[in-house]
Formats: C-alpha cells, sequence, structure tokens
C-alpha cells in the first residue's frame, strides 16, 4: 500500500502516544514466502477442523426442528422461529451455538406471558432440551438450551410482530452473501475469530473489547478497501453475490489485514463502514482515535462505542505483535 490511499495522512507505523512512536512498519519483518506458504497451511488445516460440515448442519436442522415443534404447540397462535448470527452466516464453525428468533403476537412487557409456558415445556422429561441458563431482567430477555440429542446450544430471545428486529436477520445475510464471495473470505474470518478467542479482552464487546462480528465487519471493510480484494454489495436485501476470484494466500489476507488496521488505517479520522462503495471520513462527530468507529451495516450504531479507554492501542499492538 502507498501513501496515496485515502485514509493515510500520515508516514504509515507513525502512530504517536503520548509523543512516542508506538507502531512502526520499518520495524516489521519482512513476509518470506516459507512463512506465508505456512501460515497458509495453517488456516487451511484449522478451517478443514472447525468449518461447519453436512453433520452440523444435519445437527441445526434437527435442533430448530424440535424447538419449533415446541413452540407450536405452546403458544397455540401463529409463531415463527428464525435463525441468525455465525450458524448461519458463513463464518461459523462446528461448535457455533444456534441463535434463534421466536416471534409471535407477544406483548414483551409481560415477559412472564410467554416465558414461562416455554420453560414448563422446556423441563418436561419428554422435551428434547436441557435449560441452561434464563435472562430475565436484560434489555432482551434470554433462554439459552442444549439439545439432549445432539448436544448444540441454543440462545433464545423473543420478538413481537410489532417490534420484529429483522436487522439481526439482514446482518446474517449480509455477512453470509459476503462469505459466498470465497472461501478465502470466510476461512480467513473464520480463523481471525479463533485467534480472538483466546484473548476475550479484544474479541469480546463485553468487557471493553470488539464482538466477533466487529471484527468480521472489519474484515470485509479491509478486503474492499485496503486492497480491494472483492466487491461491494448493496446492503439493500436482496444481497445480491458473485463469486469472486481472489489470487492472494490465506496468509497473506491474514497478516495484510493485521498489518493495515496497526500501522496504515487512521482510525481518528476514517469510519470503518461496509455500507458504501467509498471511504468515508468521520462526521458529525468529534475525531476519537481511542475507539475504531465500526458502523452496524443495517442500523445506525457505532459498534465501537464499546471499547474501553486505551483498548484500540492494546488491539494495534495485539495486531503488530502477531506480524
Amino acid at each position: 500500500m502507498d501513501n496515496g490511499e485515502p485514509w493515510i495522512d500520515r508516514e504509515p507505523g507513525k502512530m504517536k502516544r503520548n509523543g512516542k512512536v508506538y507502531f512502526d512498519v520499518a520495524d516489521l519483518p519482512s513476509k518470506s514466502p516459507v512463512s506465508v506458504a505456512t501460515l497458509t497451511n495453517v488456516i487451511k488445516a484449522f478451517n478443514l477442523d472447525a468449518a461447519p460440515d453436512e453433520l452440523y448442519n444435519k445437527r441445526r436442522n434437527e435442533s430448530t426442528d424440535d424447538l419449533k415443534a415446541i413452540c407450536h404447540t405452546e403458544y397455540k397462535e401463529s409463531v415463527h422461529v428464525y435463525i441468525y448470527g455465525s450458524s448461519i452466516n458463513g463464518f461459523g464453525s462446528k461448535s457455533s451455538d444456534i441463535d434463534c428468533i421466536i416471534m409471535s403476537k407477544f406483548n414483551l412487557d409481560h415477559r412472564g406471558s410467554y416465558i414461562n409456558p416455554l420453560l414448563k415445556a422446556f423441563r418436561r422429561n419428554s422435551s428434547p432440551f436441557e435449560v441452561k441458563n434464563v435472562i430475565r431482567r436484560g434489555r432482551i430477555p434470554l433462554i439459552t438450551v442444549q439439545h439432549k440429542g445432539n448436544g448444540l446450544e441454543l440462545d433464545l430471545s423473543f420478538a413481537s410482530e410489532k417490534d420484529p428486529r429483522m436487522d439481526v436477520l439482514e446482518n446474517s445475510a449480509l455477512l453470509n452473501a459476503y462469505a459466498l464471495k470465497n472461501m478465502k473470505v470466510a476461512a480467513v474470518g473464520r480463523f481471525l475469530k479463533h485467534v480472538l478467542a483466546d484473548v476475550p479482552h479484544f474479541g469480546s464487546a463485553k468487557v471493553g473489547g470488539l464482538s466477533s462480528y466487529s471484527h468480521i465487519i472489519m474484515l470485509i471493510y479491509y478486503l474492499l478497501h485496503g486492497q480491494s480484494k472483492i466487491g461491494h454489495i448493496d446492503v439493500k436485501p436482496p444481497y445480491i453475490q458473485t463469486e469472486e476470484a481472489i489470487s492472494t494466500s490465506e496468509g497473506d489476507l491474514f497478516l495484510d489485514f493485521l498489518r493495515f488496521y496497526a500501522c496504515e488505517f487512521d482510525s481518528s479520522k476514517y469510519v470503518i463502514d461496509i455500507r458504501y462503495a467509498e471511504v468515508l471520513e468521520i462526521t458529525g462527530r468529534k475525531p476519537n482515535d481511542r475507539i475504531f468507529n465500526v458502523e452496524d451495516p443495517i442500523i445506525e450504531r457505532n459498534l465501537g462505542k464499546c471499547m474501553a479507554p486505551g483498548r484500540v492501542y492494546e488491539l494495534k499492538l495485539f495486531y503488530y505483535n502477531l506480524l
């Protein structure tokens, strides 16, 4: 990458904190063909073992079919069960939980009216599910169950037809469209999630990091703008995707992603936004280089607002050290 790219308005690597150079491209070891080939093989081997297969899909379908049967029995009215998240967005693994929305004519303010009947059904001896956790008082109530037959866990949330929460379904469809562009996109994204799983203060929004969903958006943004490896997809459904060739290896893509965010991307000036084909500067808010401004592609929200003070520097250093 050269300094003519729009997001670089200073020498790459000369990010400063307290007047000192924090990351310097010049100190990075050069990529050798052997090391890149080795990393590519590691990523391929990981995905061969971790990527969802026909057995996982069968277990997922079995679990959701059993859930639908219980919901139709208990609610005795029009009810729909929708799947979203990593189990269907193209970036999941064989161990991915199944995120489900149960939607009907619920009065969401009367939580006991729709939570209690379902819990009662789950706790019957004949139920195919075991209740693992119940959160009633959160912004969105959540029930976690495990299928007794196949071991998969399901996270169940609720929505009303008056407040359908279709954004999470659209997010999953959009990410899946990008994953289908080239198997390398999904492979690198899945490997990135695996790496971040060992460092939750970077890979979890609950403790001041960024969610795995945010990191996948960052990966797509890099592929769109950092190296122009893939074409942009309009965020208005249907998400039309076409398969695209990527000549760069998985190892090179992963390393260049790390370098892009550790040393080249100016987080104080530019928004990580995949809604548009163009590179966008931060507008309407005070520039803030203490977070990555990661825009949700479906609804208006900055996913980076959850980052703890100083965490962006720590994350960049983590990326830098991986190089």
